[in-house]
């Protein structure tokens, strides 16, 4: 496999050719305590990158594609399904354009600390634990996509985080890092109106909706489409699930 050198501040880092189904996962907490669901970010040689949450099962994904078209809906897998018990009439449920700028934030990842709960779960071994931000804080894990992949840089607010892992193609760079922050009153009112929302949504699941080991992701944006976030609840706090 070939790999590039890239400097980012005070960090060297070697980035190498992407095998089949590679990518970055990473989870909340640890697996013998309270816990988030796992998270997949991957890609493939062409540039498309994708976005999904373990608990869901492979049914939802978020898609940003090299052309810059993106899309959040039911995987291809699982359409049919969702077309026979959802009455879906495309398994896509938005579609956005992300802006014409080199590097661009596709994706914000939002983990607050109540929704942490205990559960087993099989983990894959190449994985990442970030720790638990604390009552209060959540942790945000903030997704890049730098097209040329030489305008791969880290500046922003994110500076002060962490990097959690970084994929190379020919043709984009893709990373995400990782903060903790307080939770504001704007995120806190979307989360109680999103579990108002999930208690009235027809599920699928086998889980029982009071299981601490079903997860709902709720998804939203800011001023714009681009400005894309999720926000990862527990089915057990208030009995919600997908």
């Amino acid at each position: 496999m070939s790999s590039s050198i890239f400097h980012i501040g005070p960090h060297v880092l070697t980035v190498e050719d992407l095998p089949a189904r590679a990518g970055i996962r990473w989870a909340v907490g640890n697996p013998n305590g309270r816990r988030s669901s796992t998270w997949r970010l991957w890609g493939d040689k062409k540039g498309d990158v994708y976005l999904s949450m373990r608990s869901q099962g492979g049914r939802i994904k978020a898609s940003f594609h090299r052309d810059r078209r993106c899309s959040i809906g039911f995987t291809k897998e699982y359409e049919p399904t969702a077309k026979e018990r959802f009455g879906a009439d495309s398994r896509h449920w938005e579609r956005w354009s992300l802006p014409d700028s080199e590097v661009v934030r596709v994706a914000q990842i939002i983990i607050p600390d109540t929704e942490l709960s205990v559960f087993a779960a099989e983990e894959a071994d190449q994985m990442r634990w970030l720790q638990e931000p604390g009552l209060g804080n959540a942790v945000i894990v903030s997704i890049f996509i730098a097209e040329p992949p030489d305008r791969f840089s880290w500046s922003g607010p994110e500076t002060d985080g962490q990097l959690l892992g970084i994929m190379q193609t020919p043709s984009r760079f893709t990373w995400a890092v990782h903060t903790i922050q307080t939770l504001d009153l704007a995120t806190l009112s979307h989360i109680e109106e999103g579990r108002a929302k999930a208690l009235q949504m027809p599920s699928d699941m086998k889980i029982p909706r009071n299981d601490p080991a079903l997860r709902v992701a709720l998804w939203g944006h800011g001023a714009t489409l681009a400005d894309m976030f999720f926000i990862e609840l527990c089915g057990q706090t208030n009995g919600v699930g997908p």
